[in-house]
């Protein structure tokens, strides 16, 4: 069985249809367990608190994946890695390890920075989140504050499967990250009380990485830190991908506002 499901996220599908309706399938297929998910976390703690302290646990790490780890989009790396591709295997490598050295290193002390202000930053947009629900919901998004590092260089990997055809892992990536919500809610929360919640996440997050990360070694890339990065090729990246960084920033100030004009009445 694991033999079998390895020679599928190995294999290329290089037909335009089959690659279609494989995407399509599974996109389906994500958003059935999404509503599942929902389901689940609705009719396990309702319209309360421990929804409300897990829901807006999200907007800060979010807004870090949207002002940082969004640069790394597919959109924008899968034609520099096709381009690249023409030069060798080589030069692909040496781009991926370029590119996973800088944005690696930023989002690590973006969020080393963040995790360290998190009970200001609650206390200012969060205010009546207090006790032991501010405790709760400082814990949760430290913790959450893994999952934009995980899911970004997820997108970087996931660029690169694209670009080799190998599009089972991308299509699977999110079905794993919503099976890690419900194990948190399902086995991690009944453990570890709100923060097995917050757990189950960090675990579909570090499946949606290492799904991409397994395919791409099998197929001979890796990731390892680069010590004279180009810098050339990161400054195409930041240029082409700031317009769509920016709106995807703004968007999630505007979801932060929104959350704390709600949390307040």
């Amino acid at each position: 069985m694991g033999k079998k499901i390895f020679s599928i996220l190995q294999r290329e599908w290089n037909g335009l249809h089959e690659a279609a309706f494989l995407l399509g399938f599974f996109a389906i297929l994500s958003q059935v367990l999404a509503l599942l998910r929902d389901r689940l976390l609705s009719h396990a703690f309702g319209a309360g608190a421990t929804l409300d302290i897990y829901y807006t646990a999200f907007r800060i790490p979010d807004f870090i994946f949207a002002g940082v780890a969004s640069f790394m989009s597919a959109l924008v790396l899968i034609p520099i890695f096709s381009r690249l591709a023409r030069d060798g295997d080589a030069r692909v490598q040496k781009f991926l390890n370029d590119t996973f050295t800088f944005f690696f290193f930023t989002l690590l002390v973006v969020s080393g920075g963040i995790f360290i202000f998190i009970p200001s930053l609650v206390h200012t947009f969060f205010p009546t989140f207090t006790g032991e629900a501010g405790k709760n919901l400082i814990l949760m998004t430290r913790i959450l504050l893994l999952s934009p590092i995980l899911l970004g260089l997820s997108n970087l990997l996931g660029s690169l499967t694209q670009m080799l055809n190998k599009f089972s892992a991308f299509a699977l990536a999110p079905v794993f990250y919503n099976i890690g919500i419900i194990i948190g809610a399902v086995i991690f929360y009944p453990a570890f009380g709100i923060v097995g919640l917050a757990m189950g996440v960090v675990l579909g997050a570090f499946l949606h990485f290492f799904l991409q990360f397994f395919v791409i070694s099998r197929s001979g890339f890796s990731l390892s830190l680069s010590f004279r990065p180009s810098f050339h090729d990161i400054g195409e990246v930041l240029k082409v991908s700031l317009p769509r960084t920016f709106e995807l920033s703004v968007n999630q100030i505007a979801f932060i506002t929104l959350v704390a004009l709600a949390e307040r009445m």
